[in-house]
């Protein structure tokens, strides 16, 4: 149940400067943004080719650790050791993590459990199971999904959901990747640990696996009155939460290269079907072929356990024992049919070509919107040094713009941007490296193959560049050191792929050190350590595939027709078998327990006093700048610079969408005196990276005024380092070159505007959010302008724009940055690295900051650009299978305000209560929720891969009646549910890096969040009755609109019936990607 666990190590950015994550566990790779996640519902992504499915709840979550013991009691284990029934295989210390490591095997099942043992309070427990399918009808998916709908002690409607505001977890989940099905969850608290154990054991192992779950989860056919027609004369129509999921995610043209790549490139093999399920494919899935399929695949001899963090393990080791004590080995029958599962292709098939179809996902003509791509098959999995010499080759090879594979391809001219499926895929059991194109023309397709055969040559024959390989390594180095907020988690999906495909030592996946050493010694002696890999799987290769997936116009049409051809089919089916009733699930199968079953954490197990943080604040050269020491930073220095645009130094309005541009091309294309190639391998060399962004705030005290915009500028470096870092920031601000560099910043635009409608499939409900929120809020519109769909639909027309007017733009906001007011944040670990920082930052002052007009305040100066208009619903139009719908209101009160606390109480109490019942139950949408943001004062309601963006519109306007009819079962439970949910994301797990930063970014001090705290705590069942009349009334609604991103049926739906109270601006987006 779905997020994508987008696999970084296989994803190559445009924009990327320091790294091809394949080379790079995920343990160590450091967050983009200091933003905090505000998830609260199931919110699904999906990445193909590198592709798992995951219920992605509620991130946020740190609670206090209340209830959890105090510091970590290193303990000693032996090989051989039996405890609670499960022996000690193996024993290892892991110096650079200062980690325990112990793998261990039952005695009886032979499951295997691997423990990490640290001193680190956000304690990780999974439990997964080798789910490797052999057909695309999504069992292992759905499965997933239906195991979580009640178990044999927990038999309510799903437990899993009900869980998430009884628990103060800092991550709950569950995801299905190719090879396995996983659940984990992380908490500091000791009983809620014990509590979701509990929960998720009973999941896997006695779950109820009722077919009206099945039915709701996977797919059924339900009467309905805008349906198919059928000889009986009613309508019908397929639904099921997976199989509405799967065909948003097939709209998607990157999973639709990915998934169909993996299937051409790994024929013969478990690979070439999907496991999250095709949508064509999923209703012929049977309700008693999921059961057959649980009883051999989740069985405890297919299992692997994983723990991670200070708490004891023997504890954990007697509550699972209690529960693997009723088993024994998985029958040799059983056993063998799991095994005999294909993983490896024949590497004898030499290199052939196949072709296939995809959706339009931009405005670019048709014709330059192929993806055209070159598979290697590469090494074994769990050989892992190679991988890891691989992992570093493909960072080498493909990864930023001084890469040789980026000149030959995308500086030339050849391509537009690399495809999705470029990179290093060690997620199954032989890896691959593939170098693939998008935004290409057929006609150009052998230049591309002879530019990729005549690099790869090259680089055999010349190497890489030692300062190229250098920095590529200290990026490596400096990430080992980055501190970490989900360290555990990280871990443990960076070793899943390995580890499930057969990988004994899981623990060698994490010494890290050891094989970078091993690579610096080979690189000491001259050694070239890529030349034997190349030979050996790209200029020999054995199994080469190369893929052209064609833009079609008509690609969402051609399945339409095959989804009526299938519900037709079904429809026949469903007739034949003369049921006597609807399959439609109107009333419950078996009585199920009242869902106080459930263990549950209380309110008073939540701290009452907020985290704090000591800052000191000074001002250099009438610059703020706020300082953070810890010595968690491990050595490395941090800094933030927020640029005001709307004081003292005033941005033109009309600039606004060009700041994405802007920041992107400050690290694309170079400056007066150095190329961007050699800029980057310095950044890479000195720093771990730069991060530039367009960034807004909005005033605590009054989110009704103007906000505060620029950019954001974020590095980070060695503390020896410091000065180089300051002197390349200087550099890369002041001095790019954008008239010199023209040729490039049009294949910037070209690459940024390939696809930019396609990334509204994997995140739609965001922007459906913003764009019902954005004629309301100053901070919306601003995020609507530079990252929402204004963004989209502005980066596709540049994309046709004369050159010179868009240089002569960025040129203008360039000149403003270097006039810009400035504030900075520093986190380091030592009073003297502190000085380094505030020295380094003097000097860039008087140097290329030298022009500031204005000392950084609160106040903007720029009052013009944005005025509110409200009740202007919007409907956008995009050829997808899919739909999200949102509704914004402007509530008004401010931080302070006791109606805001109220409200974010109010949030967390409709989203599990009853948008989730109504829009993913009833309704078949993947997820649905609702958020408050206590600085805007905007409450949003938002659906999720959603088949009746109208329905759940609806269910918006009832929120209201519900709260009104709900006033026993808020004050017997509801409430106090609602405030834990509200707890797991204010008190969220920060790195060291990012202390101090709310503070910085909103000047929302300590005091003031522990007196919010308190106030949260304070809310009555009163107080959200009122706040429900006040706010949510739709009779006397505030300032709203509503929004949906829709397909074609849904958009003609919503804009035919649109009236004088409520009218819909419809914008046809789809419009523009036909040829």
């Amino acid at each position: 149940m779905p997020e994508k666990l987008v696999p970084k190590n296989v994803k190559v950015s445009k924009t990327a400067l320091t790294r091809n994550f394949s080379a790079i566990p995920a343990h160590i790779k450091i967050a983009k943004s200091s933003a905090q996640s505000n998830k609260t519902s199931i919110c699904h992504q999906y990445n193909g080719a590198r592709r798992s499915y995951s219920i992605e709840l509620s991130q946020g979550g740190l609670a206090k650790k209340a209830g959890a013991k105090a510091g970590y009691i290193r303990k000693e284990y032996t090989v051989g050791q039996v405890i609670e029934g499960f022996e000690v295989k193996k024993v290892k210390k892991i110096k650079e993590y200062d980690i325990d490591a112990v793998i261990l095997e039952d005695t009886r099942t032979g499951a295997q459990w691997l423990h990490l043992g640290k001193d680190d309070s956000n304690n990780v427990f999974s439990v997964g199971f080798n789910t490797s399918p052999s057909n695309s009808k999504g069992i292992p998916h759905i499965l997933e999904h239906v195991a979580l709908c009640g178990s044999k002690n927990y038999p309510v409607r799903d437990p899993f959901f009900k869980m998430l505001n009884r628990s103060l977890s800092t991550f709950m989940n569950a995801w299905t990747a190719h090879n396995y099905t996983q659940y984990p969850f992380s908490t500091q608290n000791m009983q809620d640990y014990q509590n979701l154990q509990e929960v998720y054991l009973d999941a896997v192992f006695n779950p109820l696996l009722r077919k009206k779950d099945f039915e709701q989860e996977g797919w059924r056919l339900e009467k309905t009155e805008e349906g198919q027609d059928a000889k009986d004369g009613n309508k019908f129509e397929i639904k099921g939460v997976v199989y509405n999921e799967m065909k948003g995610v097939f709209s998607d043209a990157d999973n639709v290269l990915q998934s169909k790549g993996d299937q051409s490139f790994f024929k013969g093999t478990t690979y070439q079907y999907e496991s999250g399920g095709e949508p064509m494919e999923v209703p012929k899935l049977g309700y008693e072929e999921l059961v057959e399929f649980y009883k051999t695949h989740y069985h405890p001899s297919n299992s692997k356990f994983y723990s991670y963090g200070s708490f004891e393990l023997e504890p954990q080791l007697k509550r699972v024992s209690k529960i693997l004590g009723n088993y024994s080995r998985l029958e040799p029958h059983k056993q063998q049919d799991l095994d005999n599962i294909k993983h490896s292709v024949e590497r004898e098939g030499g290199e052939f070509f196949v072709e296939i179809e995809g959706p339009v996902e931009s405005a670019e003509s048709v014709e330059k919107q192929n993806k055209y791509s070159v598979s290697y098959l590469m090494n074994e999995v769990n050989n892992t040094y190679e991988t890891f010499v691989a992992g570093l080759f493909s960072t080498l090879l493909l990864n930023g713009t001084s890469a040789p594979m980026h000149k030959a391809l995308i500086d030339s001219g050849l391509c537009a941007d690399y495809s999705a499926n470029s990179g290093y895929n060690n997620q199954t059991r032989e890896t691959s490296l593939t170098i693939g194109c998008q935004g290409v023309s057929r006609q150009d397709l052998e230049r591309i193959d002879q530019a990729i055969t005549q690099t790869i040559g090259q680089v055999h024959r010349d190497g890489f560049e030692p300062m190229r390989i250098d920095a590529a390594i200290h990026s490596l180095e400096l990430m080992v050191k980055h501190d970490s907020a989900h360290f555990g988690m990280n871990v443990m999906k960076s070793i899943n792929a390995s580890w499930f495909l057969g990988n004994k030592n899981p623990i060698e996946l994490i010494e890290y050190e050891e094989n970078l050493n091993k690579i610096k010694e080979k690189l000491a002696v001259n050694q070239d350590i890529f030349k034997e890999l190349i030979e050996k799987y790209l200029l020999n290769s054995q199994h080469k595939m190369k893929l052209l997936m064609k833009a079609n116009p008509d690609y969402s049409a051609k399945l339409e027709i095959q989804e009526q051809k299938l519900t037709a089919q079904v429809i026949e089916e469903y007739l034949a078998s003369q049921k006597s009733k609807q399959t439609k699930q109107t009333e419950q199968e078996d009585e199920e327990k009242d869902e106080e079953c459930l263990p549950s954490l209380k309110l008073s197990q939540v701290d009452k006093q907020t985290t704090r943080y000591v800052l000191d604040h000074c001002s250099i050269n009438k610059v703020p700048v706020q300082t953070r020491i810890t010595p968690k930073t491990n050595g490395i220095s941090y800094v933030t610079a927020l640029h005001s645009l709307n004081q003292g130094s005033v941005l033109d309005s009309e600039l606004i969408p060009y700041l994405t541009l802007f920041c992107d091309s400050l690290t694309y294309l170079g400056t007066r005196d150095k190329s961007m190639a050699e800029l980057e391998t310095e950044i890479n060399l000195r720093t771990g990276g730069f991060s530039i962004s367009p960034y807004v705030a909005s005033d605590y005290a009054d989110p009704n005024n103007d906000v505060q915009f620029g950019i954001s500028i974020g590095s980070n470096c060695l503390d020896a380092d410091v000065a180089h870092m300051y002197r390349l920031y200087g550099e890369l601000v002041a001095e790019t070159d954008f008239e010199k560099h023209a040729t490039r910043l049009q294949t910037l635009i070209t690459a940024s505007a390939a696809g930019a409608f396609n990334k509204v499939v994997g995140s739609g409900h965001g922007y459906a959010m913003n764009l019902a929120a954005k004629d309301l809020d100053h901070e919306a519109h601003f995020n609507y302008l530079t990252s929402g769909l204004g963004q989209v639909q502005f980066i596709g027309r540049l994309s046709s724009a004369n050159i010179d007017d868009v240089v002569s733009k960025l040129k203008q906001i360039q000149k403003a940055v270097l006039a810009s007011s400035i504030k900075v944040a520093i986190n380091v670990s030592t009073e003297t690295a502190a000085d380094q920082n505030t020295q380094q930052l003097s000097k860039l002052l008087t140097s290329a900051f030298a022009a500031r007009s204005a000392a950084f305040g609160n106040e903007s100066t720029n009052v013009s650009w944005f005025v509110p208009s409200p009740n202007s619903n919007t409907a956008f139009k995009l050829p997808f299978a899919t739909n999200f719908a949102a509704r914004a209101i402007k509530t008004g009160p401010t931080y302070s305000h006791h109606d805001s606390a109220v409200l974010q109480v109010l949030s967390k109490l409709l989203g599990p209560n009853h948008l989730h019942p109504q829009i993913r139950e009833l309704n078949g949408a993947y997820g649905s929720g609702c958020l408050f943001s206590p600085i805007t004062g905007l409450l949003s309601f938002f659906s999720y891969r959603d088949p009746n963006p109208q329905f759940s519109l609806s269910t918006f306007d009832r929120s209201h009646t519900f709260v009104s009819s709900s006033k026993d079962a808020i004050a017997a439970k509801l409430l106090d549910q609602a405030k834990l949910s509200v707890f797991k994301d204010i008190d969220s797990p920060i790195a060291s890096y990012q202390q101090g930063k709310t503070y910085f970014r909103t000047g929302i001090t300590d005091d003031m969040r522990q007196t919010r705290r308190q106030a949260i705590l304070d809310v009555t069942t009163a107080d959200i009755l009122a706040a429900a009349e006040t706010y949510i009334n739709p009779a006397n609604l505030p300032l709203s609109c509503d929004a949906a991103i829709c397909d074609n049926a849904s958009f003609e739906s919503i804009v035919s019936n649109s009236d004088g109270k409520s009218k819909w601006n419809s914008i046809d987006l789809s419009l523009s990607l036909q040829p």
